[in-house]
């Protein structure tokens, strides 16, 4: 767990950061806020998205998927849930990025643009 949260200070620092960086477009930013991030891991990408389709998270077939609880004014943070596959090796990194990926969506929201992933 400690390791995720460094690595998520690092992710998120490596965004704030970047002087090349074009903005993204956020639907709520709770930079610096404490929240709780639930991820539910699964073995294949199948497992993943069966279980997306068969709870109506999304249509799309994806990579990994965040959702948020948040207030109704889009201020605070309560949770932050992320699915994702579990990584077999240390050195499958794009299923890390994926990884990251969702958190920096728990962090900005949904900053995709129209119909872009």
């Amino acid at each position: 767990m400690r390791y995720l949260i460094l690595s998520a200070i690092f992710l998120i620092g490596m965004i704030a950061c970047s002087e090349n960086r074009t903005t993204i477009k956020e639907t709520h930013n709770v930079d610096g806020q404490d929240f709780t991030i639930r991820v539910t891991t699964f073995p294949t990408q199948k497992a993943l998205q069966d279980f997306l389709d068969d709870n109506n998270y999304t249509s799309e077939s994806v990579d990994g998927l965040a959702r948020w609880r948040i207030s109704k004014d889009m201020q605070n943070l309560k949770r932050c849930d992320i699915y994702v596959v579990k990584p077999k090796r240390a050195r499958e990194y794009d299923i890390m990025q994926t990884w990251g990926h969702e958190l920096v969506h728990c962090v900005y929201g949904s900053f995709h643009m129209d119909g872009v992933r």
